[in-house]
């Protein structure tokens, strides 16, 4: 390695259902003119990505991972095995790239400028933990539709191959397969730990008393059936829809939003709110902001992470109950402008 090359970006050729292998040279392009002295390592599986991760945070001061929210999420996941990491940089290509839209960096344009100037924050990471396992994610875990959601477009893509290039398409689909398998809602029982007081007017709806029991400040419970069980460190998801709109990723809490099992018209309803940001006092919709959620069932669910389902689409982990929480200031992340108060 030259003395002088301090950023490793690893680039995802995949990502984006294979679109951003076409804008590799206008990647190197940004970054050349910028005049960031950086190396660039092609990914050849997420093996590869993950195995490059770990032995390059060992060479660089900073790594910059090109590709989609998957990308980052296997990179995160590996950078938590190593006690010294490096900066940890994005740059969104992939379909959805909700993780760098919270950021301030959802262009090439954006992501290199804030390498250029080394605008650095630590922020926090989401864990879930099952058992002895333990997973990491930069944005967000959900439970429920988008679970169903991904599996079907999976299948999806397998017997209509060109679907890939068309996400929002491939989405609505997965939706309407999701609800005709009677896939679009998940058994959860949901209890707050150490919840605080919300920064903004977005209030903490409250279920009916048979399904909600508060026990004090510091403890609240939800009992029943959810299309959405979101738990955040970003504001964004579902291609930017703002679920959480008060999320911030450096806050040491994590941000909940849970819909109420409904039908596909009040989904979609709930789904243009989403798009601007005005989910408050919606009914069905509920939020809370706590350093750590339990998760229970009698019927073990799957969980999605950044846009992974844990164990693949064909064959998800399956767990009865799991825990998920927010690890304070776990990474140093280069971000935008937008992101530094």
């Amino acid at each position: 390695m030259s003395a002088v090359k301090n950023t490793a970006v690893l680039f995802n050729p995949s990502a984006g259902g294979g679109r951003a292998q076409k804008r590799i040279a206008t990647l190197r392009d940004h970054l050349e003119r910028l005049g960031i002295p950086f190396d660039i390592f092609v990914t050849e599986s997420r093996e590869d990505l993950a195995e490059k991760t770990r032995r390059l945070a060992a060479e660089y001061p900073r790594l910059v991972g090109a590709g989609g929210d998957s990308t980052f999420f296997i990179m995160v996941n590996a950078l938590m095995g190593i006690e010294q990491r490096p900066e940890l940089g994005l740059i969104g290509l992939g379909s959805s790239n909700d993780i760098p839209l919270h950021f301030g960096i959802e262009t090439i344009e954006k992501a290199c400028l804030a390498l250029k100037e080394g605008r650095a924050k630590s922020i926090d990471l989401g864990c879930l933990s099952r058992g002895d396992k333990i997973t990491y994610f930069l944005g967000q875990a959900n439970i429920g539709l988008g679970v169903a959601v991904n599996r079907s477009v999976e299948r999806l893509k397998h017997r209509i191959p060109w679907l890939a290039h068309f996400q929002s398409m491939a989405g609505l689909m997965g939706v309407i397969g999701a609800y005709r398998r009677k896939e679009a809602a998940v058994s959860l029982r949901i209890t707050s730990k150490l919840a605080t007081e919300r920064k903004s007017s977005y209030p903490l709806n409250v279920m009916p008393d048979e399904n909600n029991k508060s026990d004090s400040a510091h403890h609240q419970t939800w009992d029943g059936n959810w299309t959405v069980a979101l738990f955040s460190n970003i504001r964004n998801w579902a291609t930017g829809k703002l679920m959480c709109p008060d999320a911030e990723a450096d806050d040491g809490k994590l941000d909940a939003c849970l819909i109420e099992s409904c039908g596909l018209g009040r989904l979609i309803r709930i789904n243009r709110l989403a798009s601007r940001g005005a989910l408050r006092n919606v009914p069905l919709v509920h939020a809370a902001q706590a350093e750590s959620f339990g998760l229970s069932s009698d019927t073990p669910f799957a969980a999605q992470l950044d846009g992974e389902i844990l164990g693949g689409a064909q064959a998800p982990e399956m767990m009865p109950q799991a825990v998920v929480y927010v690890i304070p200031s776990a990474v140093k992340l280069v971000v935008g402008t937008m992101s530094i108060p």
